[in-house]
């Protein structure tokens, strides 16, 4: 929470980045190049991880089938095995491992420091296994991890990309070009240099490119995206246009009211936008548990080690084997993984429906809102916010 007016975001940036995150300032307005960002930014994402899916997948074939060579080729299959682990741990893992540095930095830990520990844990001990004459199990475990773990981040990456189609449905109502009246000159001009007050010429078949009131001329307006109305709307000089209605057979002159960035389909854009970016409340209360989580699994991961050590005849190679597999169990924990691609996912669903869905304190930090609330009988009613809302 900040004032705007009153906030020096160089200064916020350093304050995120000394938390060990990275902060850069987004595109004000919610407008098409903020969605447009926010599409690259989840393409680029599941390109990194699918890419880092595929080398796990061929990498794990061939380490699985060295690991289960016969015994005859246990001299060489177990470098075999090394290699390939190795290399899985260095280019798959690498992502866990930088995740896990900054935390650490920062006095914090996440599913990234459990993921780096086992996984690193498992190297740490195959590879001493394979130098000591043994065959490395431990480096086939690791590798299972990274390929089920990065099959589960691509996953949920995807989700992502599949939750944005409203957003990019919304994006594709606005044109790009107004027709501006420059006195008796009518000019192609880009939307974002249409300033308010400038007067627009809308033709038959045209989409409204800005918000604005009729000033002369008289149409049928189609503004189902925004009231839902079935039939087309007829407007006439004084009413008001939003940006998004498409035209019918008349022309009409108008005079904009607001920018770009400042049109009703640009905050309800925006307000989508928040939506898909921001955590719910159940992502929330996951964050909280993974904090005690993490360290609660290091905890007893020392007592394992300390406990064998002292009371198996093995010593301390036993308590470290079972230090390993409590990491190595521990890592892939499906609550900090498993809940944001469920969330994701089902918020994708229902905005594929045109149904947008968000809890009421996202709702509050968005701006006044309608909020029509459908109930068990399919009667619309109204009322005031609340966490299982349908928002219209």
């Amino acid at each position: 929470d900040y004032e705007p007016e009153a906030t020096d975001f160089a200064k916020m940036a350093e304050a995120v980045a000394a938390a060990g995150y990275s902060a850069t300032p987004s595109q004000s307005g919610g407008g098409k190049s903020a969605g447009a960002a926010l599409e690259e930014r989840s393409r680029q994402e599941i390109v990194l991880w699918q890419n880092r899916l595929i080398v796990a997948v061929v990498l794990l074939v061939p380490l699985m089938a060295a690991g289960y060579a016969p015994h005859s080729w246990h001299i060489w299959s177990r470098w075999v095995v090394l290699a390939i682990g190795s290399v899985m741990q260095a280019y798959v893992g690498w992502p866990y491992f930088v995740g896990a540095a900054k935390r650490l930095r920062h006095g914090g830990a996440n599913m990234d420091t459990l993921i780096a520990l086992g996984t690193g844990a498992a190297y740490i001990d195959g590879a001493a296994e394979v130098f000591t004459g043994g065959h490395g199990m431990s480096l086939m475990d690791g590798g299972m991890i990274l390929t089920f773990v990065t099959l589960g981040k691509y996953l949920e990456a995807r989700a992502k990309g599949r939750a944005s189609l409203a957003l990019q449905k919304l994006l594709s109502l606005a044109p790009p070009i107004a027709q501006v009246k420059t006195g008796e000159q009518v000019t192609q001009v880009p939307v974002e240099q249409v300033l308010p007050d400038e007067i627009i010429v809308i033709r038959p078949g045209d989409t409204v490119p800005l918000d604005a009131v009729v000033l002369s001329g008289q149409s049928d307006m189609n503004q189902a995206w925004l009231t839902g109305e079935p039939l087309p709307v007829e407007k006439q000089a004084g009413d008001v246009l939003h940006a998004g209605s498409i035209n019918g057979r008349g022309s009409m002159e108008a005079r904009v009211t607001a920018a770009s960035g400042k049109t009703w389909l640009a905050r309800t854009i925006e307000l989508v936008r928040t939506a898909q970016e921001s955590k719910a409340d159940v992502q929330r209360l996951t964050d909280r548990v993974v904090e005690w989580f993490v360290p609660a699994v290091l905890v007893i991961a020392v007592v394992t080690l300390v406990a064998w050590s002292f009371r198996s005849s093995g010593g301390w190679q036993t308590g470290l084997s079972c230090a390993v597999a409590v990491l190595i169990v521990a890592c892939p924990c499906a609550l900090g993984l498993a809940t944001p691609a469920a969330v994701l996912v089902g918020s994708g669903r229902g905005a594929e429906n045109g149904i947008l869905i968000k809890d009421a304190g996202a709702l509050e930090t968005a701006g006044r809102l309608t909020t029509v609330i459908l109930d068990k009988t399919g009667t619309i009613t109204r009322g005031e916010p609340r966490v299982t809302d349908v928002i219209a």
